[in-house]
C-alpha cells in the first residue's frame, strides 16, 4: 500500500502553478505524487502542446514515476451532447461531471483497488471570482471531503493571482499560449461560459471550431427534430435570436442563437448594434503578464 498525492492538470495557469508546488516546495515525496489531465475531447491545440512541454519539462524531469497520465471519458463533448440531445448550460453544467470528475473518479477507484491511499490535491483558489471565494469562504485548506471519499488538501487557496505567476517565472514555466490570445480560461475551449471575446478569438483563429459546433447544431435539427446551441438561448441580444425551440412543459416558444450569430454579435459592443472596430481587439494578454506579451 502506498499513500498517492493526485495532481490534475488542465494546461491552465492554476493547475500548473499547484504541479509547480508539489515537485519543488511542498515536501511530498516525488514518488508519491500522481498526474493526470482529462481530455474533453474539446481541448484546443495550444493546450495539448503546452501539456506535451509540462511532460518534457516538469513532469518527467522529475522523476515522476507514473508520468502523466490522459484520462478519456466514454464519450468525448461533442458525443455526450448529442446523447444528453442538449448542449450542457451554466444550469445543467453535465459537461464538468462526466468529462473531467466522472474519469478522475474512476481513475481513483482504480487505485483504491490496488490498495492505495489517496489526497486530491486541489488548485482551486479564493481569488479566482466572487462566486468561487463564496463557494470556498468555509472551506479549509485541508480536510476530509466527502464528495471526494478522501482528504483534500488546497495549498493555494489563499494564493493571489500574482503568486500563481511568481512560481511560473520562478521555475521558467510558461503560461499556456491561449492566455497570450487574450484567453480567459483555456481547458475545453470554448467553453459554454465563454465571454464575447474569447468568441472573437475562436471565429478568428479557430474558424474549424465553430463550423464544428455549427454542424453539431444542424445534427439536432436533423437527427433529432429539435435545436439546441452551443451557447444559451439568453446570451445574445433579441436580433441574433433567429431560431426556437419549443419548450416540453409549457409549449412555449424560446428563442436562441445559432453559432453563427453568436459570432456575429460577439463583434458588437454591448447591446448589439454597435461593431467593434478592427483597432478595438484585444492584442495582449488579458492577464497582463509579460511573459504573455
Amino acid at each position: 500500500m502506498r499513500l498517492l498525492h493526485h495532481v490534475g492538470i488542465s494546461g491552465g495557469k492554476d493547475s500548473t502553478a499547484l504541479l509547480l508546488w508539489a515537485i519543488h516546495e511542498s515536501g511530498i515525496p516525488r514518488e508519491s505524487l500522481r498526474v493526470t489531465f482529462c481530455d474533453t475531447g474539446n481541448e484546443d491545440p495550444l493546450t495539448y502542446a503546452h501539456l506535451d512541454l509540462l511532460k518534457r519539462t516538469v513532469i518527467e524531469p522529475a522523476g515522476i514515476i507514473s508520468g502523466f497520465v490522459t484520462l478519456l471519458p466514454e464519450l468525448d463533448f461533442f458525443e455526450l451532447a448529442l446523447k444528453k440531445k442538449r448542449f450542457p448550460s451554466r444550469v445543467a453544467q453535465f459537461c464538468t461531471t462526466e468529462l473531467k470528475i466522472k474519469p478522475t473518479k474512476e481513475w481513483m477507484a482504480q487505485q483504491w483497488a490496488l490498495g492505495h491511499e489517496l489526497v486530491i490535491l486541489n488548485g482551486k483558489r479564493l481569488g479566482e471570482s466572487a462566486e468561487r471565494k463564496r463557494a470556498m469562504k468555509d472551506q479549509p485548506a485541508r480536510g476530509f471531503s466527502d464528495y471526494w471519499g478522501c482528504e483534500e488538501w488546497m495549498p493555494l487557496r489563499d494564493w493571489s493571482l500574482e503568486d500563481v505567476f511568481a512560481i511560473h517565472r520562478k521555475y521558467e514555466v510558461p503560461l499556456n499560449p491561449l492566455y497570450a490570445m487574450g484567453a480567459h480560461r483555456v481547458g475545453c475551449w470554448p467553453c459554454i461560459n465563454c465571454g464575447k471575446i474569447e468568441i472573437r478569438l475562436v471565429a478568428k483563429h479557430r474558424p474549424e471550431k465553430i463550423e464544428a459546433i455549427a454542424a453539431v447544431e444542424k445534427r439536432f435539427e436533423d437527427e433529432q427534430g429539435r435545436i439546441s446551441t452551443f451557447f444559451h438561448g439568453k446570451t445574445a441580444t433579441k436580433q441574433y435570436r433567429t431560431k426556437s425551440y419549443t419548450r416540453k412543459k409549457d409549449g412555449t416558444k424560446w428563442p436562441v442563437a445559432p453559432i453563427h450569430e453568436i459570432v456575429k454579435w460577439a463583434h458588437t459592443t454591448r447591446g448589439g448594434r454597435q461593431m467593434i472596430l478592427p483597432l478595438e481587439e484585444s492584442k495582449a494578454c488579458f492577464l497582463n503578464y509579460t511573459a504573455c506579451e
